[in-house]
């Protein structure tokens, strides 16, 4: 389930998403089925007991209603309730997946795609963050001369998420506002750490027990 959960992820983030702004209503109606599919497994694939299965259920039924109700009416305050919804959601998520990946017991395959899912996640919720911060706070973000930022286009501010968590930095969209600024400071220095630091340790630790594993075959046949 992880894997699918992390497959549908990835086309969330760099297929539909840049794909759906508001002038092509298909793909923005595609998009939220995407959305709300990939809400569903990743309450299937992670929340661990009942009354997770549960906690988690009712906020991505609140956070599906609300991205279909933005879809279907668009009206400003539906757009902030969206994004604050999928922002709940996508929380919620980090921390089952954070729980899953670094509890004590030994590192997989399936652990290693759990921390991919983990820091496309951490972008995620940046992104949502950003948005509603430009929503609350109409020009918190400044763009470079031609460049017109959607507001209400969570993939805008996932695009600028992503740069700065890889700490490309293009500088077609700024952070202006001091909260937003401070995120983005935050962001930075998260995605500095996290791939080397947890990411890279999990990957070592991975590769040593295949070839402890391997060596201890070897053993195993020598004898």
């Amino acid at each position: 389930m992880m894997s699918i959960f992390l497959g549908l992820l990835c086309i969330e983030i760099f297929v539909f998403g840049p794909l759906s702004p508001a002038q092509r209503p298909l793909l923005t109606v595609i998009n939220g089925i995407v959305f709300s599919f990939l809400l569903v497994v990743g309450v299937i694939a992670m929340a661990p007991r009942l009354h997770s299965q549960i906690s988690c259920t009712l906020i991505v039924a609140i956070a599906i209603a609300l991205r279909w109700l933005a879809t279907l009416q668009g009206s400003a305050v539906l757009y902030l309730w969206d994004k604050i919804g999928s922002l709940a959601a996508t929380l919620v998520f980090l921390v089952l997946v954070l729980w899953q990946v670094y509890r004590e017991t030994p590192v997989t395959a399936h652990k290693i795609r759990g921390s991919i899912a983990a820091f496309l996640l951490m972008a995620s919720v940046f992104a949502f963050s950003y948005n509603i911060i430009e929503l609350v706070y109409p020009g918190a973000f400044s763009t470079a001369p031609g460049y017109r930022l959607q507001a209400y286009v969570v993939d805008e501010f996932l695009y600028f998420s992503i740069a700065t968590m890889t700490t490309v930095g293009f500088g077609d969209i700024t952070a202006v506002h001091p909260i937003a600024r401070s995120l983005v400071m935050l962001e930075s220095i998260i995605g500095i750490l996290y791939p080397p630091i947890l990411i890279g340790v999990l990957v070592s630790e991975w590769q040593r027990g295949r070839n402890g594993g391997q060596g201890r075959d070897g053993d195993e046949h020598g004898v």
